[in-house]
């Protein structure tokens, strides 16, 4: 048995994500459930996960869209502000908005600073500034504790042949050293489901290091799966970090 691990998830009727189970291979013989995940819906949208012993663990509450007004738009992305409640936390998840773009810069940089790269603010501001000006892009989240930002999301979209429609790819993925272990990275990934429930986008993808375990099992408890393709990139432009001694950057024009 290679696989130590799967995750099973029922849908309704209606197609909506109701229940996430997960479990491990225990002693060679059987799965042995881990974690259970319950989902209460108004219509199409999550309202409210609860545990298996069905108390709530993190709470959707729509209110004033905080990057401006609401635009007549009801639902997760467009009018809300998420209560997530971790065990001993209390934490706030929202979409962020151009008065976001020096902390996102902040953010960016630590998270990058962590895989020793060394982060272009001026070309990060200017991505942040963009996808955060046109919501056909993606979308961008500050992770909030005690009134001071302790992570963020970036979640871009694309169009796919393979799955005749969008994709999603979850760009960057962060939480500050403190904060983690705490279930906001899965609480976060599950916001950035629900947005792309909403918008009918057909999957969502990630690209993480081989190495980098902590990370691969967050999104395995997320639901992602690993693929047996691997990930290729051909570079058109400077990226918005350059590693030192990597010669390719030397060759790279702006």
């Amino acid at each position: 048995m290679t696989i130590a691990w799967k995750s099973e998830f029922t849908y309704d009727g209606k197609g909506r994500h109701r229940i996430a189970n997960e479990f491990t291979w225990s002693s060679g013989a059987w799965w042995l459930q881990t974690n259970e995940v319950r989902y209460v819906c108004s219509g199409n949208l999550v309202l409210q996960e609860r545990d298996g012993s069905n108390a709530p663990r993190v709470t959707y509450t729509r209110g004033s869209d905080l990057s401006g007004p609401c635009r007549g738009l009801v639902g997760l992305a467009d009018c809300w502000r998420d209560t997530i409640t971790c065990p001993n936390n209390l934490h706030i998840m929202r979409k962020a908005s151009t008065n976001d773009i020096s902390a996102l810069v902040a953010l960016m940089g630590e998270f990058y600073e962590e895989a020793s790269y060394q982060l272009n603010e001026q070309r990060a501001a200017e991505a942040f500034a963009a996808i955060l000006a046109d919501d056909r892009l993606g979308g961008v989240w500050i992770i909030e504790a005690d009134s001071q930002a302790v992570g963020h999301v970036v979640m871009t979209f694309c169009f796919s042949m393979e799955y005749g429609g969008l994709v999603a790819f979850v760009d960057d993925l962060f939480v500050r050293a403190p904060f983690r272990r705490s279930g906001l990275g899965k609480a976060a990934l599950e916001v950035v489901r629900a947005f792309c429930v909403e918008r009918g986008v057909r999957a969502i993808q990630v690209e993480t290091g081989p190495d980098n375990l902590a990370a691969q099992a967050t999104y395995r408890r997320a639901g992602f799966t690993k693929t047996d393709r691997d990930f290729l990139a051909l570079r058109l432009k400077d990226p918005t970090h350059v590693t030192e001694g990597d010669p390719e950057d030397s060759k790279m024009g702006g």
